[in-house]
C-alpha cells in the first residue's frame, strides 16, 4: 500500500512534524522528494530544449516541385488526393468520380481545341503533365486546382497565418463596401446641378416605356414622384433616349 504525505494531513499531521517523525525511524523522504522534484525538473527542461521534429510539408506544395504527373495521378490531385497513396479503385467510394476526371485530362491531352488543350509530353504512349501546365488549364477551364503554385507557400507560423487571415479580411472587406457615390449626385457638392443629378438618376431608373406609355412619359412619370422640385421637362428632354416618338421596346 502507497501512503502519500496527503494522508497524514488528513489525520492532523503536519510536514514539519511528518519528515522528522519518519527520518528518526530511518525513513528520508525528505531527501527522495528533492531527488524527484530535480528529475521532474530537469526532464521539463529537456523536454522544452528538444528541437520539434521538421513537419512535412502538404503534399499539394510537393507535388508543384514534380518534374511530370501521370494521367491516374493527375485524376487523383483534380480530386484532392495525394497522388501516391493506393486507393483501391474497386472498392473506394469516389472511384466513379476519379475515372471522370481521367477521362477528362485524357482527352484535354488529345484535343484540337487549343483553348481547350493540356500541356503534356506522351512517353511510349504515357501522357506526361507538368504540375504547372495542371495548374495553368484547369485555371483556363474554371476548375479548381488544389495544387498549391510555387511563389504562393501556405503560412507557416501563427504570425503569417494572423497576417494572412487579417490581409483576406482585408479584402473582403473592400469588396463589401459599397462603391462612392457619383460627385454629381452629392447635393452637398459646391457645383451640384439639380437637374443634371435628376437627369442622371432617371435614367438609371427607366429602362423602358411603362405599359400604354412612351419612354418620355414613363420618364415624367417617374420624375414626378420621385424628383418633384426640378423642371421634368427639362430634365426628361435630356433622360430620354428615343426621340422618334411612339412606343419603344424596353431596354436590358
Amino acid at each position: 500500500m502507497t501512503i502519500y504525505l496527503s494522508d497524514f494531513k488528513r489525520l492532523g499531521f503536519r510536514r514539519s512534524q511528518i519528515i522528522p517523525f519518519l527520518k528518526e525511524h530511518g525513513i528520508d523522504i525528505e531527501n527522495a522528494l528533492e531527488a524527484i522534484q530535480s528529475e521532474r525538473a530537469h526532464a521539463t527542461l529537456v523536454t522544452e530544449a528538444a528541437p520539434a521534429e521538421p513537419a512535412t510539408p502538404d503534399w499539394r506544395v510537393l507535388v508543384t516541385t514534380w518534374n511530370w504527373l501521370n494521367i491516374d495521378q493527375c485524376a487523383h490531385v483534380m480530386l484532392d488526393q495525394n497522388p501516391i497513396v493506393d486507393y483501391g479503385l474497386n472498392y473506394y467510394d469516389n472511384a466513379d468520380d476519379w475515372r471522370l476526371w481521367r477521362q477528362t485530362l485524357q482527352e484535354a491531352c488529345t484535343t484540337i481545341y487549343p483553348d481547350r488543350e493540356l500541356r503534356n509530353m506522351e512517353n511510349k504512349g504515357v501522357f506526361q503533365i507538368s504540375p504547372t501546365d495542371l495548374i495553368e488549364w484547369s485555371q483556363r477551364n474554371g476548375y479548381r486546382c488544389p495544387l498549391i503554385p510555387p511563389g504562393d507557400p501556405l503560412p507557416t507560423t501563427h504570425a503569417a497565418l494572423k497576417a494572412e487571415v487579417e490581409r483576406l479580411r482585408g479584402e473582403l472587406a473592400k469588396a463589401s463596401t459599397p462603391p462612392k457615390e457619383a460627385e454629381y449626385l452629392d447635393p452637398t457638392h459646391p457645383r451640384y446641378a439639380p437637374e443634371l443629378a435628376a437627369a442622371v438618376r432617371v435614367w438609371c431608373a427607366v429602362s423602358g416605356p411603362a405599359p400604354r406609355r412612351t419612354v418620355k412619359q414613363t420618364i415624367l412619370g417617374w420624375l414626378e414622384a420621385n424628383e418633384p422640385a426640378v423642371d421634368s421637362e427639362r430634365v426628361a428632354t435630356v433622360a430620354n433616349w428615343y426621340k422618334k416618338g411612339g412606343p419603344a421596346k424596353a431596354l436590358g
